[in-house]
C-alpha cells in the first residue's frame, strides 16, 4: 500500500493573481440638512433667520360699511309698505270716479218714498238689472229692478221708520258694477205723529196696509199704460208690416198677369 495523501499547502492569493475579496463600505450616517449651506449655493435667494410667517385668510369687507348700514333696512321696509297703500288708494280714487254716477236721489211724502235715479246715465244706459238694498230701522228689504224698469221711471217704497237706507248696486251688461247710496231721515213734529189715544195700533196698521196698497195699485196702473204704449207699438208694427206684405202681392200679381200676356 501506499503512504496517505497530504492535502496541499493553501496558496495565497497574490501569488495566483486574483484580487482581494471587496470589503462593503461602511454606512454613513444622516445628518441634518444645513440651510444655512443651502443658503450659500449661487443663485439661490436669501433666506431670512425671521420665523416664516404663517398664512391667514382675511373676508374682504362689503364697500358699504357693514353694520353701519343695518339701519336703513327698517326705514327702506316702511317706505314701500307707505309706498305699497299710497299706490292701491289712489288707483281706488281713479277707478271710482272713473265711473259715471247714477244720481241716486230720495223724496219723501208722508210715508210713501219716490226712488229715483238719471236714466241717462251711463251705468244705466248700459244695465242688464239693478238692487235697491233697503235698511228701514231693524228691518231689511230688496228691490229688484230690471232692465225696463231702469229705463222707464222710478220705483216707490213705504216707509215704517224715520231713518232709512237706501243702496243701489247697478250690474252692467259688462259685468261691471256701480254702487250708491242715499239716507232719508225724517224728523216729525209731535203736532204731525199720531197720539196713542187717538189711533190703536191696530188703526195704524191698517193704515199702513191701506197705503202699500195705494201704492201697489199706482204702480200696477203705471205697468200697464206702458204695457198699452207698447201694445200700440207693436200695433203700428204689425199694420206696417202687412201694408208691405199686401204691396209686394200686388207687384207679383202685375208681373204674372205680364208674363201671361
Amino acid at each position: 500500500l501506499s503512504a496517505p495523501l497530504t492535502p496541499p499547502a493553501p496558496v495565497a492569493a497574490g501569488s495566483l493573481g486574483l484580487s482581494a475579496p471587496l470589503t462593503p463600505p461602511a454606512p454613513v450616517a444622516a445628518r441634518p440638512l444645513d440651510l444655512g449651506a443651502v443658503a450659500r449655493v449661487p443663485g439661490a435667494p436669501a433666506r431670512s433667520d425671521a420665523a416664516v410667517e404663517t398664512p391667514s385668510f382675511h373676508m374682504q369687507e362689503h364697500s358699504f360699511g357693514g353694520e353701519r348700514w343695518l339701519w336703513l333696512l327698517p326705514v327702506v321696509l316702511v317706505l314701500g309698505v307707505i309706498a305699497f297703500v299710497v299706490y292701491h288708494k289712489t288707483a281706488g280714487s281713479v277707478g271710482s270716479s272713473s265711473v259715471a254716477p247714477i244720481a241716486l236721489r230720495i223724496a219723501g211724502q208722508g210715508r210713501n218714498v219716490q226712488i229715483s235715479w238719471d236714466q241717462n246715465a251711463a251705468p244705466i244706459q248700459t244695465a242688464d238689472h239693478a238692487v235697491i238694498k233697503i235698511q228701514d230701522g231693524p228691518a231689511t228689504s230688496e228691490i229688484a229692478l230690471s232692465s225696463d224698469k231702469l229705463h222707464s221711471g222710478p220705483a216707490s217704497y213705504l216707509r215704517r221708520s224715520n231713518d232709512v237706507g237706501f243702496d243701489m248696486t247697478v250690474y252692467t251688461q259688462a259685468g261691471s258694477e256701480v254702487h250708491e247710496y242715499a239716507r232719508l231721515v225724517v224728523q216729525e213734529s209731535p203736532a204731525s205723529a199720531p197720539s196713542s189715544g187717538i189711533e190703536s195700533p191696530d188703526a195704524s196698521q191698517l193704515r199702513i196696509q191701506r197705503l202699500e196698497y195705494e201704492a201697489q195699485i199706482k204702480q200696477l196702473k203705471e205697468d200697464a199704460r206702458k204695457q198699452a204704449a207698447r201694445a200700440d207699438q207693436l200695433q203700428d208694427v204689425v199694420r206696417i208690416l202687412q201694408n208691405r206684405m199686401s204691396v209686394d202681392a200686388g207687384r207679383h200679381s202685375s208681373d204674372a198677369d205680364k208674363q201671361s200676356k
